[in-house]
């Protein structure tokens, strides 16, 4: 039986932290923020892949 490989969807906190070269409090302090594109499943956090880039590509210059 063969193994169906799923391509990754989501990313973990620390994976966008080193993606946007930031720190893992200031991630934490980010996936808080309204409008950030994030899911928690329990105490779990995941950042969609697809709607993280949409709303990189889309910031407003704005601080957190």
């Amino acid at each position: 039986m063969k193994i169906k490989k799923y391509d990754k969807s989501t990313y973990t906190v620390s994976e966008m932290a080193n993606i946007m070269g930031i720190g893992k409090n200031k991630a934490y302090e980010l996936v808080k923020a309204e409008g950030f594109p994030a899911i928690y499943i329990g105490s779990t956090i995941r950042i969609p892949i697809e709607a993280f880039h949409k709303w990189l590509n889309s910031a407003d210059g704005e601080c957190y």
